[in-house]
Parts: structure tokens; C-alpha cells; sequence
């Protein structure tokens, strides 16, 4: 796997006070330049879509990369992170609140190299966490390359503080150290920068690409290296060949219509060659050769020349326009199609990609590899209708047109009635919508109380509204659109009690009621008995169905009775007495609204 070494910044260790603030428009991380495949999860979304330049990566988003393909991020402030192939990385924290910046990137697996800027102040952090480690920096040059299983960490300038998962040892790395952190590792020992050693830990016989442009250049090779020399087997010392690049294709400034690129050159025999780190084939005399692909984005495109020979390495940047030419087709809908729908969907194929492309005045999406799509609304007029497409990019302004005919279809589908009637209701009006296929057609809505009817008039998706009435009644509901459609019928006895005006009315006892016992004591088989009488008035045609339970207790002596259902508002019910003191009874209704009235009563034997 291909691996690209980062350059990033000094550190805190931190994770605290991150998730108190959030990300503001002031600070941005936005996508700079990309080679090949590369994929952005937006979000707790699942779903990934196609990255492309100047895209904006916020807090939380993932980014992904595949084979021969690469990233770079730059934020705001000027720090740039550089993802290799084969890697995946989240953006877990990305914050701004005043003069504080803090960021956390989450590395899955893969590698990066990192260039980050010194920070605002000492309260603000930037921290790269892995499945083994975590590093705290603070204007800093480091790469990475992360498995679940090991993280390798390479400082190049500054310093980076590392603890490892579950430990509390914290190493402190400066310029040209490395550290490796396995899993469960409690102890970090640090190293000197060893490169050779870097690749085997990770058995790859990549070639580990720096920044030179942020690197102490005392310690870059020079673009060409002359009679350097070295030892050969016996001994002896010999001449080292001379490192020469020599970029035949593309030239500077070159215009290119298309996205593969053709990359030609010679160098020195037996030297490397990697444009944007993408290997290329060498011949035995020197001469390579190969494509490469850039962003479908019209402007400029760099690519970036490095060979490689007996650990000496010269660079070569070359910059090419790519102007795609003008291509415009419309596949959907065809010319002259009969639709039968007001709402038309519009796809289509453009040449550049980052064209503009309005239809009927609605902005169409236009993806990474050219296609658009986007949906429009035509009047519900029958006849010939244009779609005007008008296309506009940093070179081209067309309006092209296409023509269809609309026919309305025959309207043969009953609308249909969303809602519920309910057998109880606590608040008027119920809610019915009515749902019908043409939209914006009348629709005439009915209701039926105790056989009364009212109706309103609507258009489809409409909200209708059903008034109650105090009481109990039988309620039906239907729908009829303007082709006579006529929807099923909804009926429903619903209990409706708008307000709690009821009363519990005493008959018997009113108040306190005495009942006088002769004097001889009864026998011990005596037991006293009264009978409780009431009613509830102002009830709506006195309908007790409005009442949902009634509670007579003798709290005396615990006899408690119940009733749920009624034949009148009139209510008689028979209770054992205690002898010789005071029986206090509690009264206790509920109305269908779950309102409650009480009242309390004595019957004294003396």
C-alpha cells in the first residue's frame, strides 16, 4: 500500500471542554486538491458521495481514498493534510468559539502527513487520535501511518506529544524522531527518524514522500547530484551516476480537453520515478512514461515529478489547464414525449462539470462526472410545453430548449381520507385530510352529523376540519373530487364534552343526616343500612355516556362501589352503616376528559 508521510503540528494532549463549542462559518476545512477515487460521509449519514475541489469538510464528516488515489485538506488558517491512498479519516471535532480552535481528526487506517500552523494560543489544540495512539501538536511536521493493530508516527520539525490507548506514559518527540505504538503498548520508546526502518515495520517497499517546502532545506537533496561516491562490493569506490529528470509531457501551461493525461519523461537509469506519488514505469535506459487522472474541474492542475536513486531525490512541477470541451444532451425527457404528469423529471449529461444548468428557471444538480438531474413543474394546461436549459460556466453562457406535450389523464382514482375519528374526544375540530393524485384539484369535502349535513370546499392535500357537538353523536365523513370521485365513508359515534359545567347533586343525604336508634341494644346481628341517592346535571341531553366512572366510598367503614356504566344521571346505591357514630361518605365523578369533582357527605347514628 502507498503510503504519503504527513507534516503536523506540535500538541497538547486534550479531548477536554471540545464538545462545548461549535463550529462557526469563520473557520473552514475545505478540500484543495484531489487525485483518483476519493469519497466524503457527510454527518451520521451512512451514505458516501464523490469528493471534489473546494468541497467544505465539517465537524464529523469521513473521508476515504482508494487505490492510486490521494487528498489534500487545507483549513483556514493555513495548516494542510495531505491523505495517501488506501486511507480513512474522520474530522471528529472542528470548533471555533472566539479566539479558541480546537481539532481532533480521527485516522481509521492508512497514512497522511501533516502541515500544521502554530496555534492561536495555548488554549487551543489540535490532536490526531488512532485505533493505538493519540498525538497532541502545536506547529508541527508529521506523518502517520495507522492499522488497528500499529501506529507509526515520524516528527520531521517540532514537537508532538504521544500517549498510547489505555496508557499513561507520554512520550515527547522533536525533529527527526519516531515513535511505534502497538496496541495494549504500555511503554513508548523513542527513536531516531529511520525511514528504511519505518517501511519494513510496515512491510511496504514504498518510497515515503516529505513536503520539502516546509522542511529544513540543509537537509533536502539537491535537484541534481553529481559524482557522489560510493562503495561497491570489493570495497572499491566508485562514481555514482548523475540524478537528471528531464519532463517531456505535459509542458507548462499545456491546455488538455480531457481528464486522462499522458506523462512522459526521462531520467536517470535505475531511478524512481512518482507523479503525485503514483508510480510510473522506467525503462533500463531511463525513459518513462504513463497517464494520469485529474479532477473533471475546469482550471488549473499540478502535477507534481519525483525521482528517487540511492536514497538522493530531485522534484519537478508542471501545471496544465484543463478546459473541457462544450457537450450538452438532454436524456430525459425526449423530444416531443406525451408526460402525463405536471411534475417532470429532468436528467441529462454536460460538458465542463462545473457548469451552471437551470431548467424553467429551476437549478438542476450537477454531479463530479457531468450528469444533472432535478425536477420541474409545468402548468396543468394540456399542450405543447418548452423547457428552456440555460448553462453557465467560467467560459460558456448557452440556453439550449427541448419540447414535450402534456396530456392530462383521465382522473379514474378515488381520493383518499387520512385521518381518525375518534371515539372519545378531549378538543374540536378533528383533523381529515383528503389525498387525491392531480394536485391542486377541487376537492369537496362532507359531514354528516346525526344525519345533518354541512360541506366545505378544498383542493387535494387539503386539511379539512370536523366541528364536535357537546354529547354523543353519530358522525360520517366522505370526500368527492371534481371528476365525482367519491371517496369511502368514515362514520363514528364519538363522546364529545367540551367543558366540565356538570354538577353532582345530592338527593339523599343533602348534608349531614341523624337517624336516631332506640335505646335497647340491638342483638350483635343488627347492621344499619342507607341508601345514597344523587345525580349528575348539566350534562348535554343528560347523557351519562359522557361520564366515565363513579365512586361512593363509606369511609367509615371501607365499603367502596364503582360503576362504570349508567342507566340514568339518577344513581342509588346501598351501604352498611357503622353503629352509633358518624358515616362519612365520599362522592367522587369523572367526565371522559379525565376531570374529577368530589363532595363528602355524613349519615350519623346515634
Amino acid at each position: 500500500m502507498k503510503r504519503i508521510v504527513c507534516g503536523v503540528a506540535c500538541i497538547l494532549i486534550s479531548g477536554m471542554l471540545l464538545d462545548l463549542f461549535a463550529q462557526t462559518e469563520n473557520r473552514k476545512c475545505t478540500i484543495k486538491t484531489l487525485i483518483g477515487s476519493v469519497k466524503v460521509r457527510k454527518g451520521s449519514t451512512v451514505n458516501w458521495f464523490d469528493a471534489r475541489p473546494k468541497m467544505v469538510i465539517k465537524e464529523r464528516d469521513a473521508i476515504r481514498t482508494f487505490i492510486e488515489s490521494d487528498v489534500e485538506l487545507e483549513t483556514s488558517e493555513g495548516t494542510t493534510l495531505k491523505i495517501g491512498e488506501n486511507t480513512a479519516v474522520e474530522m471528529a471535532v472542528f470548533l471555533e468559539k472566539g479566539d479558541l480552535q480546537n481539532t481532533k481528526i480521527k485516522i481509521m487506517n492508512g497514512s497522511l502527513i501533516c502541515n500544521v500552523k502554530k496555534l492561536v494560543n495555548n488554549k487551543s489544540t489540535f490532536t490526531f487520535e488512532t485505533p493505538t495512539a493519540t498525538a497532541s501538536i502545536r506547529g508541527t511536521i508529521v506523518g502517520f501511518d495507522v492499522t488497528k493493530e500499529k501506529t507509526l508516527i515520524r516528527v520531521y520539525e517540532g514537537t508532538v506529544a504521544v500517549t498510547g490507548e489505555g496508557s499513561r506514559d507520554l512520550a515527547i518527540l522533536k525533529n527527526n524522531q519516531m515513535v511505534s505504538v502497538t496496541k495494549g503498548q504500555k511503554t513508548i520508546v523513542v527513536q531516531a527518524l529511520d525511514e528504511s526502518k519505518a517501511r519494513s515495520e510496515f512491510k511496504s517497499d514504498d518510497e515515503i514522500k516529505i513536503d520539502s517546502s516546509s522542511i529544513d532545506t540543509s537537509k533536502t537533496p539537491k535537484d541534481t547530484i553529481t559524482n557522489k561516491k560510493t562503495g561497491d562490493a570489493s570495497g572499491k569506490e566508485t562514481a555514482a551516476h548523475e540524478l537528471r529528470l528531464s519532463v517531456t509531457s505535459p509542458t507548462d501551461r499545456q491546455v488538455f480537453t480531457k481528464t486522462i493525461i499522458p506523462v512522459s519523461g526521462k531520467t536517470t537509469p535505475g531511478a524512481e520515478v512518482r507523479v503525485n506519488s503514483m508510480k510510473l514505469n522506467v525503462s533500463a535506459d531511463g525513459v518513462f512514461s504513463g497517464t494520469v487522472a485529474i479532477p473533471n474541474e475546469e482550471g488549473d492542475a499540478v502535477f507534481e515529478f519525483e525521482v528517487s536513486l540511492d536514497g538522493e531525490r530531485m522534484q519537478q512541477t508542471k501545471t496544465v489547464f484543463y478546459k473541457p470541451q462544450y457537450r450538452f444532451s438532454v436524456l430525459s425527457p425526449s423530444e416531443m414525449q406525451v408526460v402525463n404528469a405536471t411534475i417532470i423529471q429532468i436528467k441529462g449529461e454536460v460538458q465542463p462539470v462545473s457548469s451552471e444548468i437551470t431548467a424553467n428557471g429551476t437549478r438542476m444538480s450537477v454531479t463530479q462526472n457531468g450528469s444533472f438531474a432535478g425536477m420541474i413543474q409545468i402548468p396543468d394546461e394540456e399542450g405543447n410545453v418548452e423547457i428552456e436549459f440555460e448553462i453557465t460556466s467560467s467560459s460558456i453562457s448557452r440556453t439550449e430548449r427541448r419540447n414535450i406535450t402534456y396530456k392530462r389523464p383521465m382522473d379514474n382514482i378515488v381520493p383518499q381520507l387520512q385521518g381518525v375519528l375518534p371515539d372519545i374526544a378531549t378538543n374540536s375540530p378533528v383533523t381529515i385530510s383528503v389525498v387525491d393524485r392531480t394536485p391542486d384539484e377541487e376537492i369537496t369535502f362532507t359531514c354528516e352529523v346525526d344525519g345533518s349535513r354541512t360541506s366545505d370546499v378544498g383542493t387535494s392535500n387539503y386539511p379539512f376540519k370536523v366541528p364536535l357537538e357537546n354529547g354523543v353523536h353519530t358522525y360520517v365523513v366522505y370526500a368527492k373530487d371534481k371528476a365525482g370521485n367519491t371517496s369511502q365513508k368514515m362514520t363514528k359515534k364519538i363522546a364529545y364534552l367540551s367543558s366540565n359545567n356538570w354538577t353532582i347533586t345530592m338527593r339523599k343525604p343533602v348534608n349531614i343526616e341523624y337517624i336516631d336508634i332506640p335505646p335497647s341494644t340491638p342483638d350483635f346481628g343488627f347492621e344499619p343500612r342507607y341508601t345514597i341517592e344523587l345525580s349528575i346535571d348539566k350534562l348535554p341531553d343528560d347523557d351519562m355516556r359522557l361520564i366515565r366512572d363513579i365512586t361512593i366510598t363509606n369511609q367509615t367503614t371501607g365499603k367502596t362501589v364503582q360503576d362504570k356504566t349508567f342507566t340514568s344521571n339518577y344513581v342509588e346505591r346501598d351501604f352498611g352503616l357503622s353503629s352509633r357514630s358518624a358515616n362519612v361518605f365520599l362522592i367522587e365523578v369523572t367526565d371522559i376528559n379525565g376531570f374529577k369533582k368530589s363532595q363528602k357527605v355524613q349519615v350519623v347514628l346515634r
